[in-house]
Parts: C-alpha cells; structure tokens; sequence
C-alpha cells in the first residue's frame, strides 16, 4: 500500500488526462483496499463496507465545549460534567467518530503505514462534523513535526488533513505559523499530565509565508 500510494501522489501532479490513465493502470496493478482488511475497494473509499459499518459517528447532542457525546437531549449548548467542573482553554472542539475500531485503524494507517489518501477520507468526516466552528475568517495551522520525524515519515498527516479541510470548507490554511522548536518523545501511552509536561516549550512562532 505504501506504493500506491506514493504512485497516487505523484499522480495529483499530472494533467487531467495522465491522471485519469495512471490511476486506471494503478488501480489495476496495485488494486485499492481497506485501511482494516484486506477486502479490496473502491478507490477513495478508505473502508469496505463491512468495517464502514463499524465506524460509530458522534451525532447530536453532544456537550456543547467538548463535543463528547450525550445520550439523550438535555438542552441546547448543554455542558458535560467535565467541562463545568474543569473547563479547557479552548472554547469548541468536535470529532467525527470514537476513536476505537476501523476509525483507530485508519489513523494508524495514515499515520505509520502511509496511506495518505485517507485523509481525504477523514477529512470529509471531520469538515461535516466541524461545520459549526468553520466560519467566515476561520484559519486552519496543523501541529508541526519535528525536522527529523517529519524526514523519516516523510510527510505531516496534520497538514494532510488540514491542507484538505481548508480546501472543503474555504478556511485559510497556514502551516508555518507554529513550529516545532525541540525534539519530544512519542505520545503513546501517556497520561495527560505526561503529555503535557512532554510537550512543554516544544513549540513556537513561526511566519507566514
């Protein structure tokens, strides 16, 4: 898969025409599959339909800081336990799916095994589920890697998703306005609090360009 879909990209830089005709022969050779199973697939769908259906969305209602979801309707901009008793800096979030399953699978995907399409894929997900905090004026700045990750993975699945959202929803996209200044350790498997203290001053400013 990772062929494909390092094939796939030098494609998007091809005319309309050479596109068409190396995705035909691409999809012939190197076949499309899941992001879970083996099953193949359409191309841009990143699921067959087995595990599409194991995907569980957050629908309404949900709490109106955090976006967890409620399990019946207790009122509009109604708040969870969570965000009254510990109130983030933040005003809004929102997510698109539970991150458990085919949904936890395809970030793996994404992000280790390179399969940058599907963040077409999650990023149609996440402009539905963010369409209320996609306003006029919004600007989108993914979280940067650092100079050495970014070498070795040789792409931000961050900016992937963003560049894509911005281009869906008309946000304005801006990837140098924050840099990361150090190195850190992986965030797997940490607590908050160790999340926090591992990503303490390893941002900065950047500039625009």
């Amino acid at each position: 898969m990772f062929v494909r879909s390092q094939a796939a990209n030098v494609l998007k830089h091809l005319p309309d025409w050479g596109a068409a005709f190396g995705h035909f022969l691409l999809d012939s050779l190197l076949p499309p599959r899941c992001a879970t199973c083996p099953e193949e697939i359409a191309r841009g769908l990143g699921l067959c339909s087995s595990c599409w259906q194991k995907i569980r969305f957050i629908e309404v209602p949900v709490c109106h800081r955090f976006g967890t979801p409620f399990s019946h309707e207790i009122g509009p901009n109604a708040l969870s336990p969570r965000a009254i008793a510990s109130p983030p800096l933040f005003e809004r979030a929102r997510a698109a799916c539970l991150y458990d399953g085919p949904a936890r699978d395809m970030v793996h995907a994404l992000k280790f095994s390179r399969r940058r399409e599907l963040s077409e894929v999650m990023g149609r997900w996440m402009v539905r589920a963010g369409r209320e905090l996609l306003v006029e004026n919004s600007l989108l700045i993914p979280v940067p890697l650092h100079r050495r990750r970014l070498w070795s993975r040789q792409f931000n699945q961050a900016a992937d998703l963003s560049n894509f959202i911005a281009r869906q929803s008309g946000a304005d996209y801006h990837p140098m306005l924050l840099v990361r200044s150090k190195k850190t350790s992986p965030q797997v498997g940490l607590t908050a609090k160790q999340r926090e203290k591992n990503i303490r001053g390893a941002f900065k400013p950047g500039f625009p360009k």
